[in-house]
């Protein structure tokens, strides 16, 4: 398996690994809730990191394209989970819960993930 695979098969573990333990802290605990935070990570971290690899590759704004590129998507990401968790479980909770809860788990597993693939992993 390629380095870069590799590294994107681990930041999609690691990001849905985090981001079910912030949502438990959020008493997000029943299985049906599980399977959609798995799931809108499914959809949107490979999406995002591909988008982020591919506009790298073209765009340079100088020695920080890839963070400054980050920095634009990780806020849409943002939204596009919190539109998702507000479609499913909009009667069960409030949009400013749904909105901290997504808030929280990407803040989570970006700082985690962060540290991880830029301190461990070189």
């Amino acid at each position: 398996m390629s380095d870069a695979i590799f590294r994107l098969l681990l930041a999609l573990i690691l990001t849905i690994l985090i981001e079910i333990g912030v949502a438990f802290l959020f008493r997000f605990k029943n299985k049906d809730q599980i399977k959609i935070i798995v799931w809108m990570n499914i959809l949107s971290n490979p999406a995002m990191n591909v988008v982020l690899i591919i506009l790298s590759l073209f765009i340079f704004l100088g020695h920080n394209t890839y963070g400054i590129l980050l920095a634009i998507l990780e806020p849409i990401v943002i939204y596009t989970e919190y539109c998702i968790l507000k479609y499913v479980f909009g009667k069960e909770y409030s949009k400013k819960q749904l909105f901290i809860i997504t808030l929280c788990m990407n803040t989570a597993s970006f700082l985690i993930g962060f540290f991880i693939f830029n301190t461990l992993l070189i």
